[in-house]
């Protein structure tokens, strides 16, 4: 799941099933930030085409609530346990590496695409939908 925010509002959001089984919940957020990173390398390619790239960050920011997936991402180093994300562990090095995207982390009751898999206050969801530039 995740949200894009540029120039102050959300463009994009995107919530679904895994199609795979995680282990962990590093490995479940690890595999959600491949997908986001994905989007969002296809978002800047779209806006660099149309001419609007000066909105985006270089690198681009990520931010990632999972503290073990974003050292996972950052130290490189894949464990027999995590043989079967190869190739998606393949792509995260390499983006990350050529500094496309740097990823930072986000506690949960910062996290804006919270709004879209948890149930939050009254207020909590105002704030959130203000925050994605919603209203």
């Amino acid at each position: 799941m995740f949200v894009f925010v540029l120039a102050g509002g959300a463009v994009i959001w995107h919530t679904r099933k895994q199609q795979t089984v995680a282990l962990s919940t590093v490995e479940a957020e690890y595999v959600a930030t491949t997908e986001a990173i994905r989007e969002i390398i296809w978002v800047g390619n779209f806006l660099r085409e149309v001419r609007c790239d000066e909105y985006l960050m270089k690198p681009i920011e990520i931010l990632v609530e999972n503290q073990g997936a974003i050292s996972l991402a950052n130290n490189m180093i894949l464990s027999d346990r995590l043989k079967y994300i190869v190739r998606i562990f393949s792509y995260m090095k390499d983006v990350i590496n050529r500094k496309v995207v740097i990823l930072r982390y986000v506690p949960s009751g910062e996290n804006l695409a919270d709004i879209f898999t948890k149930v939050l206050s009254g207020p909590k969801t105002k704030e959130v939908i203000a925050d994605l530039g919603l209203i």
